[in-house]
């Protein structure tokens, strides 16, 4: 798991590490981000799917 959540692209990995590590909204993390709301759950999801992808899930 940590080696499939580092080898994120940075803006994935920070993305992911706002919303579910930091517990911030995604409103919160679209602010600092300076970027839509939209864009930061675009980056969460691709995320998620390439860590179940490095995890063997479909």
């Amino acid at each position: 798991m940590n080696r499939a959540f580092a080898a994120l692209p940075s803006h994935q990995f920070t993305a992911v590490h706002m919303v579910f590590i930091e517990g911030m909204s995604y409103d919160e993390a679209a602010t600092i981000s300076n970027c839509a709301v939209g864009t930061i759950k675009s980056r969460v999801n691709r995320a998620r799917l390439e860590i179940a992808r490095s995890l063997g899930e479909r």
